[in-house]
């Protein structure tokens, strides 16, 4: 269990954390010698607007928290507070969003942050794509480091789902939540979780993107991700196989919660899930029924474009 302040959602609180928030979103902007003429306007101004409107979702957050655990003190129920004091710690480390929290406000939450972040990333990006179609190499790569800074800032480690742009030009690790391990693809055709080894291609995945779904391909294998012939059976271990997404039994969904990514058959409506008998450097991939458990969520890290 991680450590953090339990915040109380008090005024000098929000005060303290709107412009604590703001200074350190800004100055990781210009931080680490990097030149300000180098920041355009446009993206300074996008960089506070994201700011501001990330601080607004948070200070909610907290908000929230404080309700349920005056609530919990009210009501002399010391676990219930401690379980939502635990919960509080959790999202302020990683912003995973708690069960405890209303499944409407949940939503909301995540929806405003999804779209306060892919403003972010659709202005910088385009700043970014600029100075690589210049060949100014460092400068696109500066800005690509202050751009994931201020979305790990906002909504924890990674990025849940990329845009589509991103999604068709980069090199993905697939991170599984609960075990830190990402997708591999063996040489016998089984998909597995495995340490990351920054070295290897059979961990690297592109997507190749459809009207309703994915295929997810794999960058030595060169195969795509695949249900053994479609079935709809709980605990059908995934593997990768000849194709191109054509199939049903080849295509995915992808539905962001949070930071975190729901991955499901488009031919079983189930969700890739860690099989439950985890070692810890290995374990395989299967699909199951969805319980919104931190073995069936996932995070795409962009490795390379």
């Amino acid at each position: 269990m991680f450590t953090a302040t339990v915040f109380h959602g008090t005024k000098s609180y929000r005060r303290a954390l709107k412009m604590g928030l703001f200074f350190v979103l800004v100055a990781s902007v210009h931080s680490q010698g990097f030149a300000q003429d180098v920041i355009s306007e446009k993206l300074a101004e996008q960089a506070e607007k994201f700011a501001l409107e990330t601080n607004e979702l948070h200070q909610m957050m907290s908000a929230q928290f404080s309700k349920l655990e005056n609530v919990a003190y009210q009501a002399g129920d010391s676990n219930q507070l401690a379980l939502i004091q635990a919960e509080r710690e959790e999202f302020t480390k990683r912003r995973i969003l708690s069960p405890w929290l209303d499944a409407e406000f949940r939503s909301t939450y995540a929806d405003r942050m999804s779209k306060n972040c892919a403003l972010l990333q659709r202005v910088w990006e385009r700043e970014i794509a600029k100075h690589h179609r210049r060949k100014d190499y460092g400068i696109a790569n500066d800005l690509e480091t202050k751009l994931g800074a201020m979305l790990i800032s906002a909504r924890g480690h990674g990025i849940a789902l990329p845009s589509a742009a991103v999604l068709q030009q980069g090199d993905f690790a697939i991170q599984n939540v609960a075990t830190g391990l990402v997708m591999d693809a063996t040489k016998n055709s089984e998909l597995i979780l495995a340490a990351e080894n920054p070295a290897s291609k059979s961990q690297r995945f592109r997507f190749l993107l459809f009207d309703d779904s994915v295929a997810i391909r794999n960058l030595a294998r060169k195969r795509v991700l695949d249900v053994p012939r479609g079935t709809r059976e709980p605990g059908t271990r995934i593997i990768y196989w000849r194709g191109n997404g054509n199939s049903k039994n080849q295509k995915w969904k992808f539905a962001e919660e949070g930071r975190q990514l729901k991955i499901t058959s488009l031919a079983s409506d189930l969700v890739l899930t860690v099989e439950t008998d985890v070692t810890n450097t290995v374990a395989f991939v299967e699909q199951q029924e969805d319980k919104s458990l931190p073995t069936q969520r996932w995070i795409l890290v962009l490795k390379s474009r």
